[in-house]
């Protein structure tokens, strides 16, 4: 079963969670002895950052093509003239405005997609090293265009 965890940014899945994981008891002893490293849960490895999934959506939709630019939720939330529920960067608040977004992208057309990927190796010394690799979902501005064409051929 796929899963795709819909983020405000990429820091709790991209940072905290690897490093939550890999210091807990879940990849070892809590003494750090004798550890084991198990391999990193696959449903975390790749998200959708909301902020950026709708940056490129509107940005491709864009006529004028004139920049558009968010930087945070509220703000986002402004262009899309929806209210902020509660207070931002709190997780049940956050949770609530972010169903929003995504619930308004659905009405506006929008096929989710994966923002960000994550890789991750072991270096020379026997680190486990991550990679984050962003697509800024640079295709959805493609899917949205080809959409458009051939809806005009008919």
């Amino acid at each position: 079963m796929d899963v795709l965890f819909f983020t405000c940014g990429d820091w709790d899945i991209g940072k905290q969670i690897p490093l939550q994981f890999y210091r807990s008891i879940v990849c070892g002893n809590s003494n750090k002895e004798n550890i084991h490293i198990k391999e990193f849960p696959r449903f975390l490895m790749q998200w959708m950052n909301v902020k950026t999934f709708a940056l490129n959506y509107y940005q491709s939709k864009n006529p004028t093509k004139t920049k558009i630019s968010f930087g945070t939720i509220a703000n986002l939330l402004k262009f899309l003239q929806i209210p902020l529920d509660g207070v931002h960067h709190l997780g049940m608040h956050d949770t609530d405005n972010i169903a929003k977004i995504c619930i308004s992208l659905i009405v506006d057309g929008a096929v989710f997609d994966i923002t960000t990927s994550r890789e991750h190796h072991v270096n020379e010394n026997g680190n486990i090293v991550h990679v984050l690799k962003h697509s800024y979902a640079q295709r959805i501005g493609q899917l949205h265009l080809a959409k458009n064409q051939k809806e005009n051929l008919y």
